[in-house]
């Protein structure tokens, strides 16, 4: 529990109501001389000691900073039994020199050293700036101090009968001074308690002050009045502060520089006083010296942390490499200066494969890998750069020999991944003569070469499970063939992208692959099906989109032989799919799949004539065909529909 939660209620509303009597009795005067003594003496004597025993509570209560509040209760305990011999009359109201006044004089040095040891742990003193907000701090109060409240200090220092009187306003700057240097280091990160103990030490120092202008004979001095408040309430202020929990530092929505202006402001006014003494004035120049010291450090930090900034927007935070914006910046000097030089753009391949499988950590570390390798091969030639996810860049000068080598160094391979890049490059300035240019035709020709990669991978797993599918049924291999020729046809007739009439191409070629988990007996059976049966051939079009979808090239086909044997009406089989729902690959699969298994000749069935097939598939059209696919097939010439009639090979004759 903080120690401010021990604190009763009742406590503080007792100080506080004798503090507030105190003060009364200071500015009305009401009762007689015994009245007058009991609140001069008594009541002043027990406000001194309440705030003495909250200071004793928090050292023995709370741990934290019990060095530092020790001494801060030391020296409040050696201040009150000054107090108390001036209660029992060992003072001198006219300020010469007593037995209190070493008791007075002796607890200064104690607070002085509670005060440091508690702003040790708050003082960014490493920091120059830090410093230099202290210095310029302390000596600005001090040059007010001295300016406007020890006004007289050169010609009073020589009559010892005010030296004790004066002692304490100056001492009491120099606590103030202190206190004001740890408010200035904090910057923006304020802790409120040392407003608190700030505003004790002011009030201190201004009684003080007032009590040696008394003495001085500037103005009168009256037992009892209300100046004899200010020194309990500053006492109670520093007890208050003990009781207030520990900040983290506290932002404090200000500019930073409010407060050493605010310095600067009252060096000046020291400074402009007419008959300032020499004190003050040296002490004003020093926080000035100080303050321009600081503006200067200042200047160098933002100058610094704009160099830094400029270099953050230019560099890729995970690789460290150059980012998009300094190669837009490098490609404008570069064509600028009509030099010869060559654009690289590349693109990972398999590297979503590798951060899915391994995870974004071990994606990000290979990112960092590729990019020092990248930077390595290059390095003699140009700049490596990253543009951002999985794309880098490189721009060489002059001769593109490191190409093949900047390839290479983009590429890593494992036991379960294997890690690639597409390439694009434009010659520079001959091909593009601005950066814009530049990169769309480097984007271009990379997106050529990925597709190139992408299709040749996939060529290659879907001959390897022709081959497959040939060894084990060869009837359905060329049923296949025949089936994929139909469905580009459509494909081409229905006005689809080059790409698209691929994928649905090489949809049809493999939408039976499935059928290769069904055992010969059941693949080959001229019988009626039970229904057992029935729902296991039904699964080859799963089967078929597990076999497909474990390459990556041929997962886009995987989706379309799914949906095969999907019903426009919603039917099908297996996820009952209805019209557009149905991947238009799948619905152009279907047709073509039908017309050639009415038009080819099969070991029980005869071939229908083209009319009569087509007929049928009108006549199913809007049930269970896609009635635009449909007329997209009734309106190729017989020559682009026709069947090969590819006879059915054996096994021998493969």
């Amino acid at each position: 529990m903080p120690f401010s939660q021990h604190m009763p209620r009742r406590a503080r509303v007792i100080i506080a109501a004798l503090l507030c009597l105190h003060a009364a009795h200071g500015a009305l005067g009401f009762g007689g001389e015994d009245v007058n003594w009991f609140f001069a003496n008594v009541v002043y004597d027990a406000l001194v000691a309440a705030a003495l025993v909250v200071l004793v509570l928090r050292v023995r209560r709370e741990p934290a900073e019990r060095r530092a509040w020790t001494f801060i209760a030391a020296g409040t305990a050696v201040n009150l039994v000054g107090e108390l011999l001036w209660s029992a009359g060992l003072g001198d109201p006219d300020g010469s020199l007593t037995v209190c006044d070493a008791f007075y004089a002796g607890a200064y040095p104690l607070l002085l050293v509670g005060f440091v040891l508690l702003a040790r742990g708050h003082l960014a003193l490493r920091q120059g700036a830090a410093r230099l907000d202290a210095l310029s701090a302390a000596l600005a109060v001090g040059a007010a101090g001295v300016a406007f409240v020890l006004t007289d200090l050169h010609e009073d220092a020589s009559n010892l009968a005010l030296l004790p009187a004066l002692l304490y306003p100056v001492l009491d700057l120099v606590l103030f001074a202190v206190v004001v240097a740890v408010i200035s280091s904090q910057g923006s990160r304020l802790e409120r308690r040392w407003l608190v103990v700030g505003a004790g030490l002011g009030l201190a120092a201004v009684a003080d002050g007032l009590y040696y202008a008394a003495v001085d004979g500037s103005s009168s001095y009256v037992e009892g009045g209300l100046l004899d408040t200010l020194w309990p309430l500053s006492v109670l202020l520093i007890a208050h502060a003990a009781t207030m929990e520990r900040e983290r530092g506290r932002r404090v929505d200000a500019p930073s520089l409010v407060l050493p202006c605010g310095l600067a402001l009252v060096s000046i006014v020291v400074l402009a006083t007419e008959e300032v003494r020499t004190l003050a004035s040296w002490l004003a120049c020093g926080a000035l010296v100080a303050i321009l010291l600081r503006a200067l450090l200042t200047f160098r930090e933002n100058e610094r942390l704009l160099g830094l900034s400029r270099r953050e927007a230019l560099t890729d935070g995970l690789t460290g490499l150059p980012n998009r914006r300094a190669l837009g910046r490098d490609l404008e000097d570069t064509l600028a200066a009509d030099r010869p030089a060559t654009l690289l753009f590349f693109d990972l391949d398999g590297f979503k494969l590798f951060n899915d499988t391994f995870g974004h950590p071990a994606g990000d570390a290979l990112l960092v890998r590729l990019g020092r390798r990248l930077q390595e091969a290059v390095a003699d030639a140009g700049t490596a750069y990253r543009m951002g996810g999985d794309e880098f860049c490189a721009l060489l000068d002059g001769d593109p020999a490191p190409t093949f080598r900047a390839e290479l160094s983009l590429r890593e391979r494992g036991e379960d991944f294997d890690v690639s890049a597409s390439l694009g490059s434009v010659a520079l300035p001959r091909e593009a003569h601005d950066p814009i240019e530049a990169l769309r035709i480097a984007d271009q020709r990379l997106y050529v070469s990925k597709e190139h990669r992408r299709a040749s991978t996939g060529a290659q797993t879907c001959d390897a499970l022709l081959r497959v599918l040939d060894e084990r049924t060869p009837e359905l291999h060329d049923h296949s063939r025949e089936v994929a020729l139909v469905a580009e046809g459509i494909a081409q007739r229905l006005g689809l992208a080059p790409d698209a009439v691929a994928e649905v191409r090489r949809a049809a070629e493999l939408h039976d692959v499935g059928k290769l988990a069904l055992p010969d007996l059941l693949l080959h059976s001229s019988a009626p099906l039970t229904a057992e049966e029935r729902s296991r051939v039904e699964q080859h079009s799963l089967v078929g989109e597990r076999i497909l979808a474990a390459a990556p090239s041929l997962r886009a086909a995987a989706r379309v032989v799914r949906a095969t044997h999907e019903r426009w009406d919603g039917d099908g089989y297996p996820d009952g799919l209805t019209g557009e729902e149905i991947p238009l690959g799948a619905r152009i699969v279907a047709v073509a799949d039908a017309y050639d298994a009415m038009t080819t000749l099969r070991p029980h069935q005869a071939p229908v004539p083209r009319r009569e097939a087509l007929g049928e598939l009108q006549r199913c059209a809007g049930a269970q065909f896609d009635p635009r696919v449909v007329e997209a097939l009734a309106a190729m010439s017989p020559a682009e529909d026709q069947p090969r009639s590819l006879p059915s090979r054996s096994r021998s004759s493969t």
